[in-house]
């Protein structure tokens, strides 16, 4: 991402939904291997369970793509974007707790 223009990156820090905490920063950039990608840097999602990551219009998930599943609940890593996605109309990030569907973290970009 260190070649990218800075106007084009989006990032933001999570907000902890209810009593869950979840820490970190989420950046959508370009990914070094490829097309573009979710950043999670330093993420640390207390009591995780299983969850699914949406990149999202204003956090509408019935106005969203699904990721997939969150591989890990701590640490820094990336989830790709599908090639060829048009990222603009996406300006948030939702981690969704996959038994409960409730959101436990929103991050706007």
């Amino acid at each position: 991402m260190s070649n990218q223009d800075p106007e084009k990156i989006k990032m933001g820090k999570l907000e902890s939904q209810e009593e869950q905490r979840v820490r970190g920063t989420i950046v959508l950039g370009i990914d070094p291997d490829g097309g573009e990608a979710v950043h999670f840097k330093n993420l640390q999602i207390d009591d995780a369970s299983e969850s699914t990551v949406y990149l999202a219009a204003d956090a509408d998930l019935e106005r969203s793509l699904c990721l997939g599943e969150l591989k890990q609940s701590s640490g820094t890593f990336k989830m790709p974007v599908p090639f060829g996605t048009n990222t603009m109309p996406y300006n948030t990030v939702v981690i969704q707790d996959k038994s409960s569907e409730e959101s436990i973290a929103v991050v706007y970009l």
